[in-house]
Order: C-alpha cells, then structure tokens, then sequence
C-alpha cells in the first residue's frame, strides 16, 4: 500500500505554473504555517474581521530569530488556565484561520480550474495502481486541494465519511478542514446576534460559557459560525509546536491505525516530519523496510524529514529529495517508487 503525506510546504508549491513566485495572484498563494500572520493587505483585511486576533497579532508576526508561529501559539495555549482572554483569542485564530485559508484557495485554484501537482500524482499513482486496492493520504493542511486532485478520479466528498469509506482512495485530514465544524448544540442566546461575522465574534467573546462543541460534520461556510442553525466552530487544530491531539473524527483514525501495517512505501511532500503524536502512531502501527522519499524545498530540509522519521520507521529505506514538489512532478520522480511493490 501507498502512503502519501502532505505538509504545508505541498500546498505553497502546489502550482507548478507558479512555481516562480511571479503570479498574479501571488498574494494568494497557500501560506505556510509562519506566513499565517502576514501583514499583507489581504491578511490585515481578515484579521480587521475578527478584533480577538489583533492583540496577539504583533507577537505572531514580529517573533524573535528561530522563533515559529507555532512556538507562540504554543505559549498563548499555555496561558489559557491563568488567563481567560486566551481562550477568547484563540477561538478566533480559529475562525481567522479557516477564513484566510479559504479566501486564499479561492483565488489560488478553485474560482477557475488550474493545474495542480497533486492532480499529476494522483494520475501517476492512478495509472500505477492497477489490481492494486487503494492508496492513503495523510494531510496536516486544512485546505482543500487533495480532494480537488481525487475529485478529478471520481473520488466523492459529500459526508464526513466519504473520506475514509468511498472509492479506491482514503484522505485522511489529522489537523481538520476549512470545511468541517462542530456545533455547539445551541441556538444563538441574545447576547450573539447579527451576521455570521458578528456571531463568529459573539462565539469568541462567550466561547467559555458555551458548552463543549460536538462531533466533527462536514460543512461549508466563511466563517462557520452555524451549523443548522446551532452555534459551532471550525474544526481545525490550533497550528502548535508539539500538537498533541488530532482534529479529525475517530472513526477516521481506526481506519488510519488499520491500514498503516499494510505501508510500503510513502511519499512525503512538504512535510518537516515534526508531529509527533503522528510519528508515534506511526511508529506503533507501521510495518518494517519499508521505502520512503522525503520531497522538500531544499537538500538539507529533505534530509531532516528522513531524520526526524528515522527512530520511527525501523529498518526503513530512506531517500531525500531537496528540488521541491514541482520539480519532483515535472522530473516524475514518484514514477520509481509506484513500479516497485506498494
């Protein structure tokens, strides 16, 4: 079986046309997690939209050297038992977060169709697959273009459990989607009206006094701020250091757990190989000698990838691949690693 792990760096250079910075629609592009609080006009205009954000927004783009977005974030999760604005704060990342990332896949890829890398290798790995059963992708990112590339083979994405139960290919999204909610389970009290904005901030400012949000559903809207009328809140992960828990549904994980053993080969793209609540459930679960290419912007960046997964994939074999996803889908590279047995 085939395992495809996609980090932020396959959604920056996700467009090979683009591949050169030069776009016109370059302010659009996919950000990566330290780009998240950019002070591009585009990203001021989103933050302006929820005033939780602003006052954590100076600490978050202007960080000490060798400091991560998901360090700060990190600390202000810290705060939250000794500070309660913090919950208030983080809440609306949450919602700014799912906002950004759907205005820029709007503009990057979806308004009109486009050329992806991920379409290219999913058609390499389509035409490779043969009698095979099925392929896996695990994905950290939040947007949307592994299901447009699968959307283009007859993958369907209409229920929460299509992603695991329709079709040849299961996507697994461990850090949640601009497209997946839960819902508070309770109508708008009076103090949270207005438009889905003005709820949005009216969900922030209450956000402990509601009720712990339900089960993941799938459901479209910017920002999310009601799911058949209930209160609700986007389903993405808070973008940390050392993130501990997974934002997807558990049904989705029983499924991972059951078919990482029957692993391979893997293709990591874009990934730093640094969650390592991910690298464990790995570890546990995947089976021994197995092949893996490390795709990164960069030489020394792939070669840490093929470090960081080394104590957890024993006996693997491990190749680093530093020219990045275009070039690794213009050269098709993945071509090898579909002909060998996976």
């Amino acid at each position: 079986m085939l395992l495809v792990i996609a980090g932020a760096g396959a959604s920056y250079d996700s467009v090979p046309s683009r591949a050169d910075l030069s776009s016109s629609v370059e302010d659009a592009r996919l950000p990566l997690a330290d780009g998240l609080f950019s002070a591009a006009p585009r990203y001021q205009a989103l933050q302006a939209r929820f005033p939780e954000v602003l006052p954590v927004v100076p600490k978050l783009a202007d960080r000490p050297e060798g400091t991560t977005v998901e360090d700060v974030l990190a600390g202000f999760v810290e705060d939250i038992p000794h500070y309660a604005k913090r919950a208030s704060q983080l809440a609306a990342v949450r919602f700014y977060i799912q906002s950004l990332i759907s205005e820029c896949e709007d503009k990057w890829y979806r308004e009109r169709p486009v050329a992806t890398n991920m379409m290219r290798l999913v058609d390499m790995i389509e035409r490779a697959r043969g009698s095979r059963l099925h392929a896996a992708f695990v994905t950290f990112n939040y947007d949307r273009l592994i299901e447009n590339a699968l959307e283009r083979f007859g993958q369907k994405f209409h229920t929460i459990d299509d992603y695991i139960q329709n079709g040849a290919y299961t996507l697994f999204k461990l850090h949640g989607s601009v497209d997946w909610v839960r819902s508070f389970g309770v109508t708008r009290p009076g103090a949270i009206g207005g438009d889905v904005v003005s709820i949005a901030n009216g969900i922030c400012e209450h956000i402990s006094d509601l009720p712990a949000p339900g089960p993941i559903e799938r459901f479209y809207a910017t920002p999310p701020s009601l799911y058949k009328d209930a209160l609700a809140l986007p389903a993405i992960a808070i973008p940390t250091r050392e993130k501990t828990v997974f934002e997807c549904p558990d049904a989705h994980l029983a499924v991972l757990k059951s078919q990482l053993p029957h692993v391979r080969t893997i293709i990591t793209v874009g990934w730093r190989g640094a969650e390592r609540h991910f690298l464990e459930l790995l570890g546990e679960h995947a089976r021994e000698r197995i092949n893996v290419i490390c795709v990164s912007k960069g030489s020394a960046e792939a070669a840490a990838v093929c470090e960081n997964l080394t104590p957890y994939l024993r006996g693997a074999h491990f190749e680093p691949y530093g020219p990045g996803f275009s070039t690794f889908i213009r050269e098709e590279k993945a071509q090898r690693l579909l002909n060998i047995t996976w």
